[in-house]
């Protein structure tokens, strides 16, 4: 099953959020130690490493569910996607 990114509006706070999520995506995969690969195997195949790729450089942003889906195997809660963080890019 394939779960499609949603587009999202192009301006400076849509492309901000999607820095943040596309960043805090990443920062939650690696604080759990995990490649890519890793995170859609534990997601069983939710999305396609060109989606996360997608996500994690802030060119698109995954729908709630999913970030929820990813925030359950990284231990992060749905909410932490949307802040800035010390330690993620731009943070």
């Amino acid at each position: 099953m394939s779960v499609r990114s949603v587009p999202v509006p192009v301006d400076d706070e849509a492309d901000e959020l999607r820095r943040v999520i596309g960043a805090n995506v990443r920062l939650a995969r690696r604080g759990a130690g995990m490649s890519q690969e890793d995170l859609i195997e534990a997601v069983d195949g939710l999305f396609v490493r060109q989606q996360l790729s997608t996500w994690e450089n802030g060119h698109k942003q995954p729908r709630e569910t999913t970030l929820a889906r990813i925030g359950s195997v990284t231990g992060r809660s749905l909410a932490w996607f949307y802040d800035s963080h010390d330690d993620a890019p731009g943070g």
